[in-house]
């Protein structure tokens, strides 16, 4: 039996019920030349009984003995797969049934330099009462959108061919936090991502106080701060500027899901003096990144 096409990664950590709602949402993928590969990133507890694997000969569980953090479980994911692609999906997430198959079929008929893509995502917060759609428009060029930070969802859109992980590198495992913004970054050096408009994955989060990993959040934004300051800055004051503004504004996140608004506050404050109010939609998106609306 020949390798499969995708490698389909799922990195968990205490599998509550929607990892279920994942691992249900491959297997009813028309596109069935897949593996399925999930990281337990040394959960408490062994995963048996929150989910039934639905076939063994294609997937697998790789437990880790320590807890590495998001990065290092990606990781793992990607040196065990097999297929010549890799999709990404977060284990409280879920794929719409055509995922894989519209996303295969629109990078192969975009051409042999398509090496990686994401799609468009529904995000739901919390009770699933306010939903916000996202549909990626140019990525073009790619270092300029991730100024902004990084708002395509890679942990459960992201599809790109396994060969880039030779020439980019994995992730960064010894970033806690944005790890996913920090790959792409160096993605962007040398490739760029073909968007797909198609609503193709639902993306849940939460915006409970006091589950955010303050310290992590702080020293990843100030790790990539250092890293990319002078790359996003040769791309001109606009692009240093709103870089600069993305990192206050992840901070400003980060205090305001610690439960510290005094804090969170100045910081949104700085990001809008950083990069002034110039552009439609930019007080919003700090609103929404901050969990205020």
């Amino acid at each position: 039996m020949g390798h499969p096409r995708v490698s389909i990664i799922i990195p968990f950590y205490n599998a509550g019920p929607t990892i279920s709602r994942a691992v249900e949402s491959v297997v009813a993928q028309t596109f069935a030349d897949w593996e399925m590969i999930l990281v337990d990133d040394a959960s408490p507890a062994p995963a048996q009984g929150a989910f039934v694997l639905p076939d063994r000969a294609r997937c697998r569980i790789i437990r880790h003995d320590i807890n590495k953090g998001g990065a290092a479980a990606r990781n793992t994911g990607v040196r065990a797969s097999t297929g010549d692609w890799v999709a990404f999906l977060d284990a409280d997430d879920r794929w719409h049934p055509e995922k894989l198959e519209r996303q295969i079929s629109a990078m192969e008929t975009a051409g042999p330099n398509v090496v990686a893509s994401v799609t468009g995502f529904t995000l739901f917060s919390d009770d699933s009462r306010h939903a916000e759609v996202y549909r990626p428009g140019t990525l073009v060029p790619l270092l300029d959108v991730l100024a902004d930070g990084c708002s395509v969802s890679p942990g459960s859109t992201l599809m790109v061919a396994r060969r880039v992980f030779d020439d980019i590198g994995m992730l960064d495992q010894n970033l806690r936090r944005l790890e996913d913004w920090d790959w792409l970054i160096r993605f962007s050096r040398r490739h760029g991502l073909l968007p797909i408009s198609d609503i193709l994955a639902d993306i849940f989060v939460s915006r409970t106080t006091g589950v955010v990993n303050l310290p992590a959040v702080l020293a990843a934004t100030c790790e990539i701060r250092t890293r990319y300051l002078g790359l996003f800055s040769a791309g001109g004051w606009r692009r240093r500027r709103r870089f600069l503004s993305t990192l206050l504004v992840e901070d400003a996140a980060a205090f305001h899901r610690a439960g510290s608004n005094l804090r969170c506050g100045w910081l949104a404050f700085r990001a809008c003096l950083v990069w002034p109010l110039q552009f439609g939609g930019f007080l919003r998106r700090i609103l929404r990144r901050v969990g205020a609306i």
